[in-house]
This record gives C-alpha cells, sequence and structure tokens, in this order.
C-alpha cells in the first residue's frame, strides 16, 4: 500500500527518481540546501509565472519569484505540514505582490 508521500499529484510518471516534496521539506528544514535547490527547481518556473500575471515587468516577476524562495528558505522551518510546501510558497508569492503593490 502506498504512503501519503507516494500521492503527490505533481509527480512526473515517467522519472523513477522523484523525491516527494514532503521528503524535500523534512532534509530542507534539517538544513540540507540541495534538497531545497529540488523545491526550488520544480517550482521555479510555475511561481514566476504566477507572479509575471500579477505585476509590471518580466524583470519584477524575477526579483520577486527570487525573493519568494528566499522568504521561503529563511522560514522553512514554520512550514509545519510538509506536504504543503507548494501552496504555501504561492501564499508567500502573493503577499511579496501585495508588498511590491503598496511600494508602487
Amino acid at each position: 500500500m502506498p504512503s501519503s508521500e507516494d500521492e503527490n499529484t505533481d509527480a512526473p510518471q515517467d522519472n523513477l527518481t522523484y523525491v516527494p516534496d514532503s521528503r524535500l521539506v523534512r532534509l530542507a528544514k534539517a538544513g540540507n540546501k540541495e534538497a531545497f535547490e529540488q523545491l526550488f527547481q520544480r517550482y521555479r518556473g510555475p511561481v514566476r509565472g504566477y507572479l509575471a500575471g500579477r505585476v509590471a515587468t518580466g524583470e519584477d516577476a524575477d526579483d520577486l519569484t527570487q525573493q519568494a524562495f528566499l522568504n521561503a528558505w529563511r522560514k522553512i522551518h514554520t512550514l509545519h505540514d510538509e506536504d504543503r510546501f507548494k501552496p504555501w510558497v504561492y501564499t508567500i508569492a502573493m503577499h511579496l505582490v501585495y508588498d511590491n503593490a503598496r511600494i508602487q
């Protein structure tokens, strides 16, 4: 019977070395930068796309994407449900959009 870790719907079907987000989050919480890098690689494009639709320029989207993941790395220890990394990083990005709009 598969564990809940194996039930990640974002898992590519053809990649046998796929590591679930929850495992990468646990490793990142322990200070493993390579695990966080995998999360960054997995979600950088989608988060940037989300941001690109909400800010004025591609450069702003790039900057906010970097900031979102920097904030996520700094606060990874506050993520209590390791299965929720994706919505958590999107929430961080959304807050950055709001902050950016206030500054503009």
